[in-house]
């Protein structure tokens, strides 16, 4: 995602708060759908029905991600509002942007 916003300068150092929250939220909709997936979205507590806290969860996390990442141009509508124009090929491999260590997955 960085290598494609870096030459459209879309994306500078000062957006990596934005960026990192973006990608936390992305991260707590997967996990999230997982659990759905495995437990599906209606459990048994007793005698109750009850519906998955799950659902609640990745709601939130999806809301989070399509207003964060209309932010950075990441949905359609989004995109026809940004004025952007491509910079030079960026290339400084020092770049804490191109060097951010990536979590493994939990679990």
């Amino acid at each position: 995602m960085v290598k494609e916003m870096r030459p459209l300068n879309l994306l500078t150092r000062l957006d990596r708060a934005a960026l990192s929250i973006y990608c936390d939220q992305w991260e707590r909709w997967v996990q999230a759908t997982e659990e759905l997936r495995k437990y599906g979205p209606v459990l048994k507590m007793g005698a109750m029905l009850i519906q998955s806290p799950y659902i609640t969860i990745a709601d939130k996390a999806m809301n989070q991600i399509l207003k964060n990442g209309a932010e950075f141009g990441f949905t359609p509508s989004s995109r026809t509002r940004l004025h952007v124009s491509p910079v030079e090929k960026h290339v400084d491999k020092n770049d804490p942007l191109f060097s951010v260590p990536i979590r493994p997955p939990r679990g």
